[in-house]
């Protein structure tokens, strides 16, 4: 996100904004974006999508749907930052709990979305929300549902079979290899489970060449977690111990490999290695992503039958969050913290 400090929109307000990874096309628009709203230049489809991006800034959804709406609606065929919209609107939708018109949405602009990470990140919040109509409690409306639930998912599947197969599409080794873990999680859905195990062996020959190509110890170590998720989905965890084993003794300031070595041995089931190397990246980590650390070592915890280890670890959690200065807090996962919390000390049924 670009901000300016104070100038005639205001203190602090949001010139440009990107969430997700960018191609190197989607940048430079990002770019040209927050500096012709420093100029005051924004006009047409760029002043709604720039009103858009305030608006979700302050998490006023509504009007962000409303400007990202009309964005799309005076955008000329060519506007670079369609993707960004596209991709903005339906997580804007779906955080609004509008599930049929996040759908609507989907099917509208599946195929829109152009061939860099954001196509992704669309097909991620479209089946989210078919995911969530699925579960609905009511079985006459998951009856009706069901339909376009299917169609949606396999549009889906087709949508990033294509992006995959394409070389010359801008994704990073990281991002073709989310539309993989995508892919291969929509097939299972549609009960293709073979079609999703062949597209996660060709996940883990990616990642597996990417991460022995890599130049320095860093570099592979990028790799680390989406190849703890792949192996793990394959069901042969263990088998990359070798590698993450490596990966912490060549970078031992990193808590990274050790976190990873912790997960791996989770699934696993091999929980004191589990707990050893958890401690050891709980050592090492700070800030945010040592909430994610605390709750692996919880998942360890309860799964050894540790009730104080766990109790302990989700009471530094709730610290954790509350001691979060105003740039790194987060309110909704203190609330879910104190939550898992609390949940702790009712007597079981």
């Amino acid at each position: 996100m670009i901000r300016q400090d104070a100038t005639t929109a205001g203190p602090d307000a949001v010139l440009a904004r990107f969430v997700g990874a960018a191609s190197l096309a989607q940048f430079h628009a990002f770019l040209e974006a927050g500096l012709k709203a420093q100029q005051g230049g924004a006009a047409g489809a760029d002043a709604h999508l720039l009103g858009a991006e305030r608006a979700i800034a302050v998490k006023d959804l509504a009007t962000a749907e409303q400007e990202l709406t009309a964005a799309l609606a005076q955008a000329p065929a060519a506007w670079p930052r369609r993707p960004d919209a596209l991709t903005s609107l339906i997580s804007t939708v779906r955080h609004r709990k509008n599930l049929p018109g996040c759908l609507d949405v989907a099917e509208r602009y599946l195929d829109e979305t152009g061939s860099a990470a954001a196509a992704t990140d669309f097909v991620v919040s479209a089946i989210s929300c078919a995911d969530e109509l699925a579960a609905d409690k009511s079985a006459l409306q998951r009856a009706q549902n069901a339909a376009r639930i299917k169609k949606l998912r396999e549009r889906a599947a087709a949508r990033l079979g294509k992006l995959i197969a394409d070389a010359r599409a801008p994704l990073s080794i990281d991002d073709r290899s989310d539309a993989m873990a995508t892919l291969r999680e929509i097939l299972d859905a549609l009960d293709r489970h073979a079609d999703a195990v062949a597209t996660a062996e060709k996940q883990r020959a990616l990642l597996d060449d990417a991460a022995a190509r890599a130049p320095t110890a860093m570099a592979a170590m990028t790799y680390n977690w989406q190849r703890c998720d792949v192996y793990a989905y394959l069901g042969k965890p263990l088998d990359l111990v070798p590698a993450l084993e490596k990966s912490a003794r060549d970078l031992p300031a990193e808590y990274d490999p050790r976190a990873r070595l912790g997960w791996i041995y989770l699934k696993a089931d091999k929980l004191p290695e589990a707990a050893k190397w958890t401690d050891e990246a709980l050592r090492m980590v700070y800030g945010p992503r040592k909430a994610r650390m605390l709750a692996q070592g919880a998942e360890i915890a309860a799964k050894q039958h540790d009730r104080a280890t766990e109790k302990r670890m989700r009471e530094e959690t709730v610290r954790l969050w509350e001691s979060m200065p105003a740039g790194q807090a987060n309110p909704e996962a203190l609330a879910r913290a104190k939550e898992t919390l609390a949940a702790l000390d009712k007597p079981a049924r």
